[in-house]
């Protein structure tokens, strides 16, 4: 009985280190941030937002640098698209209370990492 608490305890504790998402930036994200060229990508749900101290939005490209988040078409940014100091896929944050903005730029296709 003890060795299967034991046990058990030390599966969830492993598996406890693996929920959080890994921050591949360190929280620095201006750093690694490449200007592009032309329109960018549009943002769907599995893309991950990062916020940085400066108080910018970052996305992850498909060839894995760093891109701004921009809405096409004018118009600012949906308020609390991420948390500061914390990145997020955006299927999270649409499913928060208030993502209903976001969820309307990213059907519409406003949403774009350039």
């Amino acid at each position: 009985m003890n060795r299967m608490l034991i046990a058990a305890a030390l599966a969830a504790g492993l598996l406890a280190g693996c929920a959080g998402p890994r921050d591949p930036w360190g929280g620095d994200y201006a750093l690694h941030y490449r200007p592009a060229s032309g329109e960018g990508q549009a943002l769907d749900l599995n893309d991950r937002v990062y916020l940085d101290q400066d108080g910018d939005y970052y996305c992850q490209r498909a060839d894995g640098t760093l891109g701004l988040v921009t809405m096409a078409g004018g118009g600012g940014l949906p308020p609390n698209l991420v948390t500061p100091g914390r990145s997020r896929k955006l299927g999270s944050v649409v499913a928060q209370p208030g993502g209903g903005a976001i969820r309307d730029a990213i059907e519409r296709r406003v949403l774009r990492c350039v």
